[in-house]
C-alpha cells in the first residue's frame, strides 16, 4: 500500500488514514435503516466506510483514486469518476460526505445529484454533507486538530462567488498543504438542485445543518 501518496485533489493519504471519522458515521447510521446497503461516493481512504461497516452496513465505496481505495477495508470498492457513475443497481442509502456538493461548478453539483438519484432505491435516503452555513457564508481562518492531525485553514479570497483557501495538515513532524475552492450551498440552492435531479430535500439531520436528507420525489 502507498501511504505517502497524495490524491489528485491534493488529499494526503497519511492524513486521511490518521484522521478520525468523527460523528459523521453515526449521523449516517442513525438516519437510515439498520439493514440499508450504502453507496458511498468519494470514499477516499475509507474513514467513514470502516465505521459504517462496523455498524453492519454492506457498502459499495467509490473513489477515482486507486491508491486511496487500497486502504478501504470491509467494502466492495469501485474506482470510477463519481460524477459519471452508473452501476445499474439501487441502494437503500447513498452517502456523499466531504463537502463535494460545495464544488464551485454548478454542473458538478447537478451531475452528483443525478448520480445519487440514479442509484437510490424507492424510499431510500440520500445523505449529503455541505459546509456549515454559519461558516461558509463568512469563511474565516481556523486552527485546530482532528485526532493526531493538526489542521489549519487559511482563507485567501471570499465573496458572493465563493472562497478559496489552503488547508495545512501536520502529522508526526510532516506537513502537507491542500489548496481548494468552494461555494456556499444554501437551503434554497440545495432544494432546487435536488428537485432538478428528481429528489426532494426532506430535512437537515444535525443542528449545524450540514447533513441533508434527500429522497426521491413522491417517496414518503
Amino acid at each position: 500500500m502507498t501511504r505517502s501518496h497524495v490524491a489528485p485533489d491534493g488529499s494526503p493519504v497519511p492524513v486521511y488514514l490518521a484522521m478520525p471519522a468523527g460523528s459523521a458515521p453515526t449521523t449516517v447510521h442513525e438516519a437510515i435503516a439498520a439493514d440499508a446497503d450504502i453507496l458511498e461516493l468519494g470514499c477516499g481512504a475509507g474513514r467513514l466506510t470502516r465505521v459504517l461497516v462496523a455498524y453492519g452496513h454492506e457498502i459499495v465505496a467509490v473513489d477515482d483514486d486507486p491508491r486511496m481505495l487500497e486502504h478501504v477495508t470491509g467494502a466492495q470498492t469501485v474506482c470510477a469518476d463519481i460524477y459519471r457513475l452508473s452501476l445499474r443497481r439501487r441502494f437503500g442509502a447513498v452517502v456523499v460526505a466531504s463537502h463535494l456538493v460545495n464544488r464551485p461548478d454548478p454542473a458538478d453539483r447537478a451531475r452528483l445529484l443525478d448520480v445519487c438519484a440514479r442509484h437510490i432505491a424507492p424510499g431510500g435516503d440520500v445523505l449529503i454533507e455541505r459546509y456549515p452555513p454559519a461558516w461558509a457564508v463568512r469563511p474565516r481562518d481556523t486552527v485546530g486538530s482532528q485526532g493526531p492531525v493538526g489542521v489549519s485553514v487559511t482563507i485567501h479570497e471570499a465573496g458572493p462567488a465563493g472562497f478559496s483557501a489552503t488547508a495545512e495538515y501536520t502529522l508526526a513532524g510532516r506537513t502537507w498543504q491542500q489548496r481548494f475552492s468552494a461555494v456556499h450551498v444554501d437551503d434554497d440552492t440545495m432544494a432546487a438542485a435536488a428537485e432538478a435531479a428528481g429528489l426532494t430535500l426532506v430535512e437537515w439531520l444535525d443542528e449545524a445543518r450540514t447533513w441533508a436528507r434527500l429522497r426521491p420525489v413522491g417517496a414518503g
